[in-house]
């Protein structure tokens, strides 16, 4: 397993939900098959749709905050 994910997925999404409320309760999620790195994860709330990612457990953190900038900055 390339990702740290050691529970299974609907365990994983209650407790999203309560990190984060501010994404809503989950309704759905499906995982994104396209890509090889890490996990990407659609998720459909009663508030929008998200997308979570799982980094691979050989990322350090410097290098999962530089490329969340770079998604940001794509973003825009």
């Amino acid at each position: 397993l390339r990702t740290p994910l050691t529970i299974n997925f609907d365990e994983l999404a209650l407790e999203i939900q309560k990190q984060f409320p501010i994404l809503g309760e989950i309704a759905s999620y499906n995982p994104i098959n396209e890509g090889y790195e890490d996990a990407n994860i659609f998720l459909k709330t009663n508030l929008g749709e998200y997308v979570l990612k799982i980094f691979l457990t050989e990322r350090s953190q410097d290098t999962i905050n530089d490329y969340v900038k770079i998604i940001l900055e794509s973003t825009k």
